[in-house]
Order: structure tokens, then C-alpha cells, then sequence
């Protein structure tokens, strides 16, 4: 079972989650009645704040009026709380759980993720806010190291994913893994020690491995996850491509941050090299 925070955060819409009957009931109840905190962005406070899990709700098909009605808790039913009935309960009632929170910070400001529980798995079928609008505050450090376009394209990868749609944010991922190397290539190519010959006919993995005083070590490290993408374009289904999703995102966004450390490195080096010439000159005056 996956913890409440990937759930909210890193969990697609109708990905299945699988779980176990015997090892995970504690696990699927800590979901179903979440009264804990989890922290990510508050979209309407515009900033991180710790969110507070409150009034989980159950609505059930009414196959009558075809409408959804409140359904009441099933825990209110199992005083004893027979955890083995209450989930076969759950399973055969067909029932929607709303898991509601609300911001600490103010208390008006909501966050809900809607999730059905199947035989052998749960399935998040509505979020609100999306995964997209509370990723963004994260992805906005990474300007500095991606042009505008690709920027939009890191967006647009998250905001495909949070939609279910697993093979179109490979295809964003991977021209962005594309760009990295190119940038590298074009550094490379300033570099008085560096020929071109043979370059351009190599295999991508091989490219890396030529430009790697030029790309973070991660990439250079990890310069497999070019076939994984690739695969996802290519050969992957969409369930595929939206279970491996989040550890690829995850390895674009630490090659990213080797990138700003660089930068910021470079920067403070920069700053650190002007301020001693300028006391050097001031103190031999």
C-alpha cells in the first residue's frame, strides 16, 4: 500500500493501487477514515501548508433515481470493528469514499480525492486540486535551468499524467531528456578539446557517455532511463507508462537540481571572485 501522500500527490486518476486483504487492511483504513495531516501546496494560500484529513464521507449508485446518495460510515456499524466484514462490506456496496481536507492555515480553503475500493485494489477516480496545480510551485525552481519551452513541456507531462494519459507525457519527458544532451553537445562543441567526428552516428547512451564532463552525474549515471522512455513511446501501454511515470519524473527532477546546484555554484564562485579582487585592490591601495 502506497502512503496517503502518494496517493494525493504522485497517484494518476484511475490507476489501479493494489493491496493485499491480509497485510494491508490497517493500511486501507487509515485511507478510508483519514483524520491525520499531510503536507503539500495550498493552492488558494499559494504557498506550503500541512492539511488536515476531516469528515470522510461514502456515497453509493442509486440505480432508482441514478444519483449519488451520502451512504453511512461502515465503521459506525462495527462497533468491534471487524476489520475482515467491514472490508468485504466495502467491497460489495459499491460505494464512493471522499476523503475530505482542510488547510490549517485557513480553514476555508479545501483539498477532496474521491477513490472506489475493488476487490484487489483502489482507484482514485476524482482530485481536487489537481496534481498539476500543486506540482507547479515545485517545478517553477526550474526555470532557470530549462528555456521556456521545455519548462511548459515539464508542465504539460504532469498535467497529462494527473489526466490518465501515460504515453503523451513519456513523449514530454523524453524531449526533455533529448534537450539535456543537446545543451551538453553544444558546450561540448565550444570546448577547444572536443571533435565532433563520430559523434552524431553514436547511440544516445553512447553520446552521454562522451558528454559526461558536460551533464550532471546523475544523468550520465542513469543514462539508461533514454531506453525507458523511448520503450514508452514506443512500446508501452498507458498503464505501463503511467506506473513508471512517477520514477522517471522523479529521475528528470534530480537531474534538474544537479543542474541549479551547478548554476548556483557557478554564481556564488562569480560573486565570491568580484568581491575578493575588489577587497585585494581595496586593501593594496
Amino acid at each position: 500500500m502506497i502512503t496517503i501522500e502518494e496517493f494525493i500527490l504522485r497517484t494518476a486518476l484511475y490507476q489501479p493501487i493494489p493491496y493485499s486483504p491480509e497485510s494491508d487492511l490497517e493500511q486501507l483504513f487509515d485511507l478510508l477514515y483519514f483524520n491525520g495531516t499531510v503536507d503539500f501546496y495550498c493552492t488558494e494560500c499559494e504557498r506550503d501548508s500541512t492539511f488536515k484529513g476531516q469528515n470522510s464521507l461514502m456515497f453509493k449508485w442509486n440505480n432508482t433515481n441514478r444519483s449519488f446518495h451520502q451512504y453511512e460510515k461502515l465503521k459506525q456499524q462495527f462497533p468491534s470493528h471487524d476489520s475482515k466484514q467491514e472490508l468485504e462490506l466495502i467491497r460489495n456496496s459499491r460505494t464512493y469514499h471522499v476523503v475530505n481536507l482542510f488547510c490549517t492555515r485557513d480553514h476555508n480553503h479545501k483539498a477532496m480525492i474521491i477513490f472506489r475500493v475493488t476487490d484487489d485494489s483502489i482507484i482514485k477516480v476524482g482530485q481536487f486540486p489537481s496534481i498539476a496545480s500543486q506540482s507547479l510551485p515545485d517545478l517553477k525552481k526550474y526555470r532557470a535551468v530549462l528555456n521556456n519551452e521545455k519548462f511548459k513541456e515539464l508542465k504539460r507531462a504532469i498535467g497529462l499524467y494527473s489526466h490518465d494519459v501515460g504515453v503523451g507525457a513519456f513523449v514530454y519527458l523524453r524531449r526533455i531528456f533529448e534537450d539535456l544532451i543537446n545543451e551538453a553537445h553544444q558546450q561540448a562543441q565550444a570546448s577547444s578539446d572536443w571533435s565532433d567526428e563520430g559523434f552524431l552516428d553514436n547511440r544516445v547512451t553512447d553520446k552521454i557517455a562522451s558528454l559526461r564532463s558536460f551533464l550532471p552525474p546523475f544523468l550520465v549515471e542513469h543514462r539508461s532511463m533514454y531506453g525507458i522512455l523511448s520503450k514508452g513511446v514506443h512500446e508501452l501501454s498507458e498503464q505501463d507508462c503511467l506506473e513508471a511515470f512517477p520514477a522517471v519524473q522523479m529521475g528528470i527532477e534530480l537531474i534538474l537540481d544537479q543542474k541549479l546546484e551547478a548554476l548556483k555554484r557557478k554564481d556564488k564562485e562569480e560573486k565570491a571572485r568580484r568581491a575578493i579582487s575588489m577587497l585585494s585592490e581595496k586593501l593594496n591601495k
